[in-house]
């Protein structure tokens, strides 16, 4: 399982770090290896965020904050759960945030890590897969169901999905 921690402050940063290699340390047997990337600002963030399967956020000192940060990414199509660190800022009491984020307090708690690493493993496990398509431009996650056609166009396969857009393929039908 891959996970992002996204903290601009580096104290708790590296403290979420060590707790989370802890955790992995113990499920190395059993539900394999955790593998942690640590950012302190959003923009390195949301360079590629649709590798993660889980985010840790708490961003308090410069915007995007934590609720704006998770909004991002679900804009961007992020899936992945998202869990606001609640510590300066209370997210839970943000009005109209999104359903689908989960909470945590600070100072963590092992057992209440262990707890959402084990919520999102049985969450991944009942999750569709997504297609990766690339562009000129553009790298895209589709999920099967959104596909409507797609058919060779030179070197590149057009694909039609079921919301209107058409992507431009690089690469063969036979790639896809």
């Amino acid at each position: 399982m891959h996970i992002a921690i996204c903290d601009d402050n580096i104290a708790d940063r590296k403290h979420l770090e060590r707790l989370l290699a802890r955790e992995s340390d113990r499920r190395k047997d059993t539900t394999g290896i955790l593998y942690i990337d640590s950012y302190g600002n959003v923009d390195a963030l949301t360079k590629s965020p649709m590798i993660y399967d889980l985010f840790f956020i708490d961003m308090t000192q410069l915007p995007p904050y934590g609720m704006e940060t998770a909004i991002l990414l679900r804009e961007i199509g992020v899936t992945a759960p998202i869990v606001l660190c609640t510590s300066n800022i209370r997210y839970e009491d943000y009005a109209n945030p999104p359903v689908d984020l989960l909470y945590i307090n600070k100072p963590f708690k092992p057992e209440e890590l262990s707890y959402i690493v084990n919520h999102v493993n049985k969450s991944k496990a009942k999750a569709a897969p997504t297609i990766e398509i690339r562009d000129d431009l553009n790298t895209y996650y589709i999920y099967e169901d959104d596909f409507i056609y797609a058919y060779p166009d030179g070197y590149r396969t057009k694909i039609v999905l079921k919301d209107g857009r058409v992507i431009m393929q690089l690469g063969t039908l036979q790639e896809l």
